[in-house]
């Protein structure tokens, strides 16, 4: 496809979306996972053309690398800190943590290895990490400064270094996650500051997700001595939070509201601030456990900002797109390093928006956006970049005429954007059309949920009276229901039409017994279901069985077992509704057999 037209919206959005797994941690995960003693798990994983590069890099490499597209699982048989092969050539395409984290792991290596890339992967520089690596004892040379580089490799002897950080935080990163493993400790003392510094915070997390701790002086030293990784049955990888500020900023450009599940200001990833830029432009933002929702301003009420995005580069399209429907100027700062991504990101926003009609003034590291009240439609050039597609892609969602070019690069981040960009015409269907919304639980339905339980509780009561011969007492205290939110083995899901609660799922991660004969093999089980009549006469129950299934199955559950208390005809026709056509007193489902 050339050139992709986007329909525009024609009424104020009502979403709720899910973006996938975090490409940032997904493949810092693949590196500690493969260097750990033993087999990790991520579950949530990016399934995507980066990712792909680096679990494609660590196969040439020898490692044992099983993807579970479905399951949205990649397993990794790590080999503490050894590489199994001592030859290989790496291709890594424009995935720029790919090529630098790899570059650093070779040097950990007994051989002699090339790294190649793309055409643009060409041009991007590499030449501060060799440095850095050449300082530590590593033998590694580029003609060019930028690959292919080529890694003659003996080990890493360790010792002190200097890196500098004000071109990309990936070459700190990438020396940070090998340092572990060099001979001796390893000093990182970074130079000329450093630029995306959430990045480097969500480093040192993976790490000590995975058992090393690194001694840190702020962001200006780093001391890492002779650790190993240890490996993790299943590592769950958050959602994506750079792809999800494009559905934070359509309802700023388009009014309503979106809200992004599976994702929470408790977020390692530093674009979750993003939100913030959206307040101050007079955007409204809640949040929940595990979700955020923003809602754009009255029409006419979207300001513009003044803001520094050099720890959150990756958002400066989405920003670049919302300011022409601000009634005041925008001016984005800090982002000169955005010139060295996939494309010179600031020169290509300008070029971009002036096509749209836009007064823009370039910046040597930034960018000012004039108010425009009325976009020109144009054919919006991408240059390959993922960014410029996902980001103008949003222009289109209010400004008639807008098409977008090579659309396909989403693939990189994001394969699926563009079907998740299409529910946003929907205006949310379930709640269009009366259906409940189904969503994970929130502090705030406390009062719904023990209201639902003592409707439960009473039904028992009258079925049974001779063990239910009290009325039921106290209905779930509050602490446990916060408790149950807070855990990540438990999963609360509600049912919710006009501010009203019309049913829950509990479901929870169970352990197998410790069988030896047996492969250990994670279930889940469904504590307690309720729906209300009439919400059981829309397939609510259902809904709320497939959301348990998905949520267990991305925990890494292969079954889910429901326990049935009654088996009079009501109690076999709720089930039957459920999806369950033969009843025992304990029913397990393989998860394949409920579409999720």
């Amino acid at each position: 496809m050339d050139a992709l037209p986007i329909s525009p919206c024609t009424q104020p959005l009502d979403a709720v979306v899910r973006v996938p797994g975090s490409k940032s941690l997904t493949n810092r995960a693949l590196l500690a996972a493969a260097l750990a003693e033993g087999t990790t798990t991520l579950t949530n994983a990016l399934f995507s053309d980066d990712s792909r590069y680096f679990a494609d890099a660590l196969e040439r490499l020898g490692f044992s690398v099983s993807r579970h597209v479905d399951e949205a699982a990649i397993t990794v048989a790590g080999k503490g800190g050894r590489i199994p092969v001592q030859r290989a050539e790496l291709f890594v395409g424009n995935a720029g943590t790919a090529a630098r984290f790899l570059t650093a792991m070779l040097a950990l290596g007994q051989g002699e290895y090339l790294l190649d890339g793309d055409a643009r992967m060409r041009e991007r520089p590499i030449s501060d990490l060799l440095d850095a690596l050449a300082q530590l004892g590593a033998l590694v040379s580029s003609p060019t400064g930028c690959p292919p580089v080529r890694v003659m490799a003996s080990g890493l002897p360790g010792g002190r270094a200097t890196v500098a950080g004000d071109v990309s935080s990936q070459f700190l990163s990438g020396l940070l996650l090998v340092a572990p493993y060099a001979e001796a400790p390893v000093e990182l003392v970074v130079e000329r500051g450093l630029n995306s510094k959430p990045y480097v915070d969500l480093t040192l997390g993976v790490m000590a997700d995975f058992g090393v701790m690194v001694e840190r002086q702020g962001y200006a030293r780093f001391q890492v001595t002779p650790q190993r990784y240890q490996p993790r049955e299943r590592y769950a990888i958050e959602s994506d939070a750079s792809a999800a500020s494009y559905f934070f900023a359509a309802p700023a450009i388009c009014g309503g509201r979106v809200r992004v599940e599976n994702i929470s200001r408790g977020s390692r990833q530093g674009d979750v601030g993003f939100v913030d830029v959206l307040k101050a432009m007079g955007c409204t933002v809640t949040e929940g456990v595990n979700w955020i929702e923003v809602s754009g301003p009255a029409a006419g009420a979207l300001r513009g900002v003044d803001v520094d995005l050099r720890d959150m580069p990756d958002t400066a399209q989405t920003l670049a797109v919302v300011a022409p429907f601000a009634s005041t100027p925008t001016v984005i700062r800090g982002i000169g390093s955005a010139r060295l991504k996939e494309t010179d990101r600031v020169a290509a926003m300008c070029a971009e928006l002036a096509r749209l009609g836009v007064s823009v003034t370039e910046q040597p590291d930034g960018l000012i956006i004039q108010p425009c009240p009325a976009l020109k439609p144009a054919r919006v050039q991408t240059y390959n970049d993922h960014r410029m597609v996902m980001a103008f892609a949003l222009v289109g969602l209010r400004s008639p005429g807008v098409e977008i070019e090579n659309p396909g690069c989403v693939s990189k981040t994001f394969p699926d954007y563009f079907d998740v960009l299409e529910t946003l015409h929907a205006s949310s269907p379930q709640i269009e059309q009366g259906m409940p919304l189904i969503r994970p639980a929130q502090p705030e339905d406390y009062d719904g949920l023990c209201a639902l339980m003592r409707e439960v509780n009473e039904l028992h009561r009258q079925n049974h009276p001779q063990i239910y011969q009290q009325p039921p007492g106290p209905i779930w205290d509050r602490e446990v229901v916060l408790h149950l939110m807070a855990d990540e083995n438990v999963g609360l899901f509600v049912a919710e039409s006009q501010g009203q609660l019309q049913g829950f799922v509990h479901v929870l991660m169970k352990e197998p017994p410790n069988i030896p004969v047996m492969a250990p093999r994670r279930y889940a089980v469904v504590d307690s279901i309720a729906v209300t009549a009439a919400a059981r006469r829309q397939g609510v129950g259902r809904r709320l069985m497939e959301q348990a299934q998905a949520w267990a199955a991305a925990q890494g559950a292969t079954s889910v077992e429901l326990t049935v208390f009654e088996f009079n005809d009501a109690a076999r026709a709720f089930y039957r509704d459920l999806g369950y056509e033969t009843l025992s007193r304990k029913m397990s489902r393989p998860l394949g057999e409920v579409t999720t």
